[in-house]
């Protein structure tokens, strides 16, 4: 694996460790190099027989362009144990990020995103609200370097993404779709700056429909229109729950009729049928219609100990009755 990999590694080490601390791992591989002064890396490294401070530090680093390079360039010749070098790595790594900052390099930035993810999905935005969209800037800056050197929208995002402990694709859509309510300037901001990264993606263009709808119904209808076309075979039972959830809050009804059943002909998991259930019981709580609410509420008490993943049953007969109370 390059150096480059590695720190990506080590974010999604450190956040499976955090989210379940009984994960067997080694102490260096899940500590918090943010939170050590800089004489404890510096002395770390000295343990490894690398003698630098501040001053040296800097001095040699203007030589490299990332902290991986200035790794590689310090450990020279010697053969270490892939353990030590990694130990190395991550040590220069924090050193770069704090002394180096003039010169950010692919590793860092992702990196930096990766952090300000992981402090925004520990529900401790805050102040950090400004680092993170000043990380994702940065982010959108790396790709347009790239296709200014030649790469696709598509092939520089495809590339650069690796390198995150995070899925970017699935944050950018989650982080999106949350801003459409709270800021929607800047959401339009951020599709409008991943659009062309992003092209293609059945997701995002239901994002800017979710957009566009609050505005210009007539456009958002048109859109969705071909959006269901184009993807509808696709047989992706998520995104089917999306397009129903949306169908609900804004009141297509019929649309909400003639999804339900395509979707139901493709569910296969528990946890999605319940999924569908509990659609349905919104849809029809919104309409006031009670007994179809109640027997939906029934019907979903009573598969309640059945194991989210199992698998269901084609004989399964809350099928049919589904569908037959979408009849009504």
């Amino acid at each position: 694996m390059h150096l480059l990999e590695k720190h990506a590694l080590y974010n999604l080490i450190r956040m499976n460790w955090l989210n379940d601390p009984q994960l067997e791992v080694e102490p260096w591989q899940v500590e918090d190099y943010r939170a050590l002064p800089l004489a404890i890396l510096f002395e770390r490294l000295k343990s490894f027989k690398i003698d630098l401070d501040r001053i040296r530090f800097i001095s040699y680093a203007e030589d490299s362009d990332s902290p991986e390079e200035f790794t590689e360039c310090i450990i020279g010749d010697r053969v270490l144990e892939t353990k030590t070098e990694d130990q190395i790595y991550l040590l220069i790594f924090e050193l770069w990020r704090r002394l180096m900052a003039e010169k950010p390099s692919l590793s860092t930035l992702c990196n930096e995103l990766d952090y300000q993810i992981y402090i925004h999905d520990t529900g401790k935005p805050g102040d950090h609200l400004f680092q993170l969209e000043n990380a994702l800037a940065n982010f959108a800056l790396v790709l347009n370097e790239n296709v200014d050197e030649g790469l696709s929208p598509q092939e520089a995002f495809k590339i650069i993404t690796p390198f995150f402990a995070n899925d970017i694709e699935s944050f950018l859509y989650d982080y999106i779709f949350d801003l459409i309510d709270d800021n929607e300037l800047y959401a339009q901001d951020l599709l409008d700056n991943f659009a062309s990264y992003l092209k293609g993606n059945k997701w995002f263009e239901f994002l800017y429909i979710r957009l566009i709808e609050r505005t210009d119904h007539k456009l958002a209808d048109k859109m969705l229109t071909h959006l269901i076309e184009d993807y509808l075979d696709q047989n992706d039972v998520d995104f089917n729950l999306e397009l129903i959830a949306f169908f609900i809050d804004i009141g297509k009804n019929p649309e909400f009729k003639k999804l339900v059943p395509a979707t139901l002909e493709i569910v296969e998991k528990e946890d999605d049928l319940r999924d569908l259930i509990l659609l349905s019981i919104d849809f029809y709580h919104r309409l006031d219609k009670e007994e179809q609410e109640n027997r939906l509420k029934m019907m979903l008490e009573k598969r309640s100990k059945k194991h989210p993943e199992d698998l269901i049953d084609p004989a399964d007969s809350d099928r049919p009755t589904l569908l037959k109370i979408l009849k009504n």
